[in-house]
């Protein structure tokens, strides 16, 4: 339970969507290390979440936030632009905020940096600089952006199975532990808030995802393990996860979460081990030593497995650069293509577009096409088509095509269109979003 350190206030406001009145509990000063449930709902994005108790439509309220951080020494204001408060007001504001979370601080821990709060222009700008305050890399940070784009897009797609699918296999290498988890705390977080709909969709979009994605096919009777992940997202979470896992359920949870086993992780573990020994608990340091040698074997295990089956696929790969005819030999080797050898494939595919090697680079893309065109012929035949549709000229060539496509022209295939323009839109490339919305438009006066 978060200590009222500083009491929000009882705001009234008007539904955007009905027009009912509604009353949200507004926090505008935090303190990160004394009141984790709202630092944990300020990088969920439900602090000051507005419900309607009419129509349940819910968004967050604009307000001043002073976020501050003792332990790391961290003080950030943010004031929205909606405000459109001037400069002095703007001033006076923070210093009105900085002094009421002073005055709760005793002297010892009054100390410069309070009397310099960062001020950031965006609310994404200053919950970045908290996580960065917390440890998280920005490269981390990137990988969730990605993520969480890539969560958008499968909700958006979530009403046509075989868009969802096409979405799969596209983006299958990234639907991995790190991304369930995720996905799972995101559930979680959104049931907690009392927003029941919306977290059963995500949920439902998970058990989908389990059964459609190569990992959680895989994953098989260790879903339990994730269903006990969800809240695990962080570093520090996944220690104290593999802390009070039993002995017997080790291997099986170190195979889940291998990706996040990093250095960062094994240094986390050792300094429970250094805290341990300092604190003179023996017997917890010695435990939790054996814990470390062991998870270190498994990955080892792991690591060692995985290199066996990049060697397997590094010699298909051979194989295929030195065929004479590519896509008879895609074909012929059809069974031993999968996540290893298109991971192998994309990764030299890589190396060789940086190295300037345009000969190599000719051959594999050329690999690269020759399975892709393979995988689109299992694809449903209205994705095989809009992707068709989405290569030809427009108008003359798209209109050619769907009148010469009667069949294909039908409800399917509108909801389709309509599913992966979304997606394209919330990929950011609305310049193909919008050829997917012209081309439908076409569809439609045929339909």
């Amino acid at each position: 339970m978060a200590v009222p350190l500083y009491m929000p206030r009882s705001v009234r406001a008007q539904c955007p969507n009905c027009g009912m009145p509604i009353t949200v509990e507004l926090h505008t000063i935090i303190d990160g290390a004394k009141q984790p449930d709202l630092k944990e709902q300020l990088l969920g994005g439900r602090l000051n979440l507005a419900t309607c108790s009419a129509c349940r439509h819910s968004g967050v309220m604009s307000a001043p936030l002073l976020y501050h951080d003792g332990e790391k020494e961290f003080l950030g204001v943010f004031l929205p632009q909606q405000l459109e408060v001037t400069e002095a007001e703007r001033q006076r504001t923070i210093g009105e905020m900085t002094t009421t979370l002073m005055q709760s601080l005793p002297p010892e821990q009054r100390k410069g940096y309070l009397f310099q709060p960062k001020q950031f222009l965006s609310m994404p700008s200053m919950l970045d600089a908290i996580l960065i305050a917390d440890g998280v890399t920005p490269e981390q940070l990137q990988k969730q952006r990605a993520q969480l784009r890539l969560i958008q897009r499968l909700l958006d797609a979530q009403g046509s199975d075989d868009v969802l699918q096409t979405i799969v296999k596209e983006q299958d290498e990234a639907l991995d532990y790190e991304f369930f988890a995720l996905l799972s705390a995101l559930a979680e977080g959104t049931l907690k808030d009392g927003r029941e709909t919306e977290g059963r969709q995500i949920l439902a979009l998970r058990d989908k995802l389990l059964d459609m994605s190569s990992w959680g096919s895989k994953a098989g009777p260790e879903r339990e393990i994730l269903e006990q992940l969800g809240s695990v997202t962080t570093p520090e979470q996944l220690v104290d996860k593999m802390i009070e896992t039993k002995d017997e359920e080790l291997e099986p949870l170190v195979q889940l979460v291998r990706p996040a086993l990093d250095y960062g992780f094994f240094q986390l573990l050792t300094g429970r081990i250094d805290a341990a020994a300092k604190d003179g608990q023996k017997d917890e340091a010695r435990r939790l030593k054996v814990l470390r040698t062991r998870i270190l074997d498994l990955t080892d295990k792991l690591d060692k497995m995985f290199e066996k089956e990049a060697k397997r696929a590094s010699a298909l790969l051979r194989k295929l650069l030195e065929s004479k005819d590519v896509r008879a030999s895609v074909r012929e080797h059809k069974e031993e293509i999968d996540d290893v050898v298109l991971a192998v494939l994309s990764m030299n595919l890589q190396e060789a577009e940086k190295a300037g090697a345009k000969e190599a680079s000719a051959r594999l893309e050329q690999i690269w096409r020759a399975i892709t065109e393979m995988l689109e012929e299992s694809m449903p035949p209205e994705v095989r088509f809009i992707n068709h549709l989405l290569d030809a000229d427009f108008p003359q060539g798209t209109q050619h095509m769907l009148e010469s496509n009667p069949q294909q022209v039908n409800g399917v295939l509108l909801k389709a269109m309509a599913a992966i323009a979304a997606d394209l839109e919330a990929q950011g490339r609305s310049e193909l979003a919008k050829r997917m919305r012209d081309i439908r438009g076409q569809a439609v006066l045929l339909a």
